[in-house]
């Protein structure tokens, strides 16, 4: 009996805080992908091409967080967090709203 209650409660957290943790857990679609996801975004220490890479895979978590978070990447300094960005956002539209891909990357 105390062997299974130590089973139950020492079960691998979900969340991870490092960035590469968190990008395998949202690249597999694992429990706690979102929120590591968001988590992420919310970081203010990013390197721009992790934020850009985190960007890109908003579509797969789409929220009013994941639209908050992907608004916020517009006003980035870095073209390619902005790119990601509007990307983001594209993806949240119903297909007949998206632009042509050619508009977005031009």
């Amino acid at each position: 009996m105390t062997e299974q209650f130590k089973l139950w409660n020492t079960a691998p957290a979900a969340q991870a805080s490092r960035y590469d943790e968190s990008l395998w857990l949202i690249r597999n679609g694992q429990p706690g992908a979102a929120q590591a996801l968001y988590e992420q975004l919310q970081r203010s220490n990013l390197p721009a091409i992790q934020r850009a890479t985190l960007l890109a895979e908003l579509a797969l978590y789409p929220s009013e967080q994941a639209l908050k978070l992907a608004s916020k990447g517009l006003n980035n300094p870095a073209p390619q967090v902005r790119e990601s960005a509007v990307r983001a956002i594209s993806a949240f539209l119903p297909p007949a709203e998206r632009p042509p891909a050619d508009a977005i990357a031009g």
